[in-house]
């Protein structure tokens, strides 16, 4: 906690290092008391008349980042709103930064069905990343998946696809990081050209990912049942697709067969099946789906 008697209760350190305090919060997930640190914050930094700089930008973001965890959009909207106004006006951000921030906006105006402009925003937030040279490679990935879903939603398919394939392609240059977005890309993929009647792409993409599967080169994150349950819905969404039945009763029988090791870590969890997982790493798996790029 900040004790405002180090620098003054109404001094500018005080009020910007609230800033960074409730932004701690926000990153832990201590969303009410974000809330209260965030709202003094911005308070503070209202009366000292500091509404240009960075830090009054970052809780403007940071507050709307929670109201958004919080499921309350119409009162997120205005805060990143201006926060996006602000970036652009006083061009504050970096690239990546900025990406990132209209990711933001464009999700909220995703969760109030505003599709038109959501997407407007993440194709926005993809160009913005895609020439950031401090590109964050598993922000990008979530922006390109953002922006592929929705097409997706609409019946745009080739520009769903075009988006999947981008995100697949992020994923085969390195496929060090955020692996879940890796799957969504390939299943993704698959089930774009599967709507355009490439009914032969689509089944080379889930045949390859079937036989990952029983290969039993499980991803090391796919031991957390958030992981795998995660991963079993992306799967289910293809299923009248065409996806092996195997493929998903494998991954059934996966999540079925986790069990919490102790109340101190319940996200870390072991079972019949960690062995196997445990194998060749993820690497095996994303190798084996990766080893398809050039047929595609």
């Amino acid at each position: 906690a900040i004790h405002a008697q180090a620098s003054g209760a109404d001094s500018w350190d005080y009020a910007a290092a609230l800033g960074i305090e409730g932004r701690q919060q926000l990153l832990t997930g201590h969303y009410d008391d974000a809330q209260t640190t965030l709202l003094e914050a911005k308070t503070r930094l209202e009366n000292l008349g500091d509404t240009e700089g960075r830090s009054y930008l970052d809780v403007l973001s940071d507050l709307g980042s929670v109201y958004n965890y919080q499921d309350r959009p119409m009162e997120a909207l205005p805060l990143v709103e201006q926060a996006v106004q602000l970036a652009r006006q006083f061009d504050i951000y970096a690239p990546d930064e900025m990406s990132t921030l209209i990711n933001e906006l464009a999700n909220t105006y995703y969760v109030i069905q505003r599709h038109d402009r959501a997407l407007e925003l993440y194709v926005e937030a993809i160009e913005l990343e895609r020439d950031s040279p401090g590109r964050i490679e598993c922000n990008y990935r979530m922006v390109l998946r953002n922006t592929a879903e929705l097409a997706f939603e609409q019946g745009d398919y080739p520009a769903a696809e075009k988006y999947y394939r981008e995100l697949f392609d992020s994923c085969v240059a390195d496929p060090q990081d955020c692996y879940l977005s890796c799957v969504d890309g390939l299943l993704g993929l698959a089930a774009a050209y599967r709507m355009q009647q490439q009914y032969v792409k689509t089944q080379l993409v889930l045949d390859r990912f079937s036989e990952a599967l029983e290969m039993g080169n499980w991803p090391p994150g796919l031991h957390q049942e958030y992981s795998a349950r995660i991963t079993l819905q992306r799967i289910a969404r293809l299923r009248d697709l065409g996806l092996a039945e195997t493929a998903g009763e494998k991954l059934r029988a996966l999540c079925g067969s986790l069990t919490p090791v102790d109340d101190q870590d319940p996200q870390r969890l072991l079972g019949p099946a960690a062995d196997a997982m445990a194998l060749g790493a993820w690497m095996g798996l994303l190798t084996e789906l990766y080893g398809m790029a050039d047929s595609l």
